[in-house]
């Protein structure tokens, strides 16, 4: 803490030792010297303080000493203060992440602590935010102590590894009624099929048209999901010919 007092004399030699306090209780017992002077010998206001630690939280009281001998006749003190430097008393602000890796479009919820409010860098005011990051970010909050108003900013970076590109290729997407046609899983490192299957391709033979599911996974374990429906092609209707003899028309 920080603690000063303002003080003027009558200008005449007499005065010193005048200095400035702390103790846990208003007593002469107990004091430690924040600050001193002697002589003290000014006709205007000057200002004595200095900074000092307490040993442990409770309460404590300033006292204001001095020495005088019979010449001079006043000494004015007032504005006694107490100030806290932020740079001695900054909050201990961390953010707290469910997760500092995840893939892109997924959601992490950020906690703040070791302060009392939080200003979180879109403006949101509160202890978290949950975010929806689709790149590598950074993101910084403001942690208030509300019992000194110091403030400190720290900031946690969310790394964010991109979705695979999922997609299923065929040479047709249409297939005739008893046919098997080929899908292949593109775009991913290992691959789960709406059937079960676990392989790059898969044959099928829908008997009516057909939606088929791919989930596709890559390194990093992020996950995408793609559909393709494969219609039906109708077979021809059977058509019977006959032989008619036209030559007695």
């Amino acid at each position: 803490y920080s603690a000063s007092v303002w003080y003027v004399t009558d200008g005449i030699q007499g005065w010193s030792n005048f200095s400035l306090y702390y103790g846990p209780s208003q007593s002469t017992i107990g004091l430690v010297q924040i600050a001193s002077v002697s002589p003290t010998l000014t006709t205007s206001y000057f200002q004595l303080g200095n900074s000092f630690f307490i040993p442990t939280t409770g309460v404590y009281y300033l006292a204001v000493r001095c020495t005088g001998n019979t010449q001079p006749k006043f000494l004015s003190f007032d504005d006694i203060s107490v100030t806290i430097p932020c740079n001695q008393n900054s909050p201990n602000v961390a953010i707290a992440a469910s997760s500092t890796t995840l893939c892109a479009g997924n959601t992490v919820t950020l906690f703040g602590t070791g302060a009392n409010t939080y200003t979180w860098m879109n403006s949101f005011v509160g202890p978290s935010i949950t975010v929806t990051p689709f790149v590598t970010t950074s993101y910084s909050v403001v942690g208030t102590n509300t019992l000194t108003g110091c403030s400190a900013q720290v900031t946690q970076t969310i790394s964010v590894s991109p979705k695979p590109l999922v997609y299923i290729s065929a040479a047709n997407y249409s297939v005739c009624l008893g046919n098997t046609i080929t899908l292949s899983a593109v775009g991913a490192n290992s691959y789960t099929w709406s059937n079960g299957s676990n392989l790059t391709s898969i044959s099928v033979s829908p008997l009516s048209p057909a939606i088929f599911t791919l989930t596709g996974s890559n390194g990093q374990g992020c996950i995408s999901t793609t559909t393709q429906q494969i219609g039906i092609l109708k077979n021809p209707k059977r058509v019977d010919w006959r032989y008619v003899d036209l030559a007695g028309i």
